[in-house]
């Protein structure tokens, strides 16, 4: 097999890295029975769509391994995953301006909530960054592979 077992399993183990991180999210939110500010309530959902739109990208390119491995990470197979990764890389920069400005409605809002509210949603907010930031990693591995 071209690729090595350790390339492999990094793989895995990012991609159970943003399992265990989604995992986190919801279990603070459920277990606190968080409310999100009907301020925020809109934005967060874009947030947080935008992030899993990345992290679903790094699926669409994690499909791609089994075509790399037929054209020795080269030719077509290699550009198509070569645009995926720009196009998570793009994803991955809107969901970081979004965490920005969530970021900053939040800072308006907190002195109206309990401060351990205010903390679980600045929590809340960067683990859903994270979500984006280990998918975008996803790419940057592939784009180590394409390399060698």
């Amino acid at each position: 097999m071209p690729i090595a077992r350790t390339t492999l399993l990094d793989l895995l183990r990012m991609q159970d890295r943003i399992a265990n991180k989604a995992q986190d999210i919801a279990g603070i939110m459920l277990g606190r029975k968080m409310q999100i500010p009907a301020s925020m309530a809109e934005p967060m959902m874009d947030y947080l769509a935008c992030s899993l739109s990345v992290t679903s990208q790094a699926v669409d390119t994690l499909n791609e391994l089994d075509e790399l491995v037929v054209t020795g990470f080269r030719g077509r197979g290699a550009d198509v995953v070569e645009k995926m990764v720009r196009r998570l890389e793009a994803l991955e920069s809107d969901t970081d301006s979004r965490e920005k400005q969530l970021r900053l409605m939040l800072f308006k809002l907190e002195k109206d909530l309990s401060p351990v509210d205010a903390m679980f949603l600045y929590n809340i907010i960067d683990w859903i960054g994270q979500l984006a930031d280990r998918a975008q990693q996803v790419g940057s591995r592939f784009m180590l592979l394409l390399a060698r």
